[in-house]
């Protein structure tokens, strides 16, 4: 009689699959990435240094600097490879 290798795993088994997102930069730098790019992007539009950053979502204070500046930001970060090179 031939045993089979294959693995059965009933559904109550299965792990649930949990992602890490690294919030404080010590994997990923994003502020800083963000930020190069949007430079580059947008050279000649003002922009908020880390540093100086006083509100938790970027948009709000962009948008108190220029309104509509938070519009480029969300373009920015959802354009095509934009998270890929860090």
């Amino acid at each position: 009689m031939a045993v089979s290798k294959k693995l059965i795993r009933p559904s109550s088994m299965i792990r649930p699959l949990f992602v890490l997102v690294d919030m404080d930069g010590v994997m990923c730098d994003f502020e800083n990435h963000m930020l190069s790019e949007f430079r580059k992007r947008y050279p000649h539009e003002p922009f908020v240094l880390p540093a100086d950053r006083r509100t938790f979502y970027m948009a709000e204070q962009y948008d108190k600097l220029k309104p509509g500046l938070a519009v480029n930001k969300f373009i920015m970060l959802s354009a095509y490879r934009f998270n890929c090179v860090f």
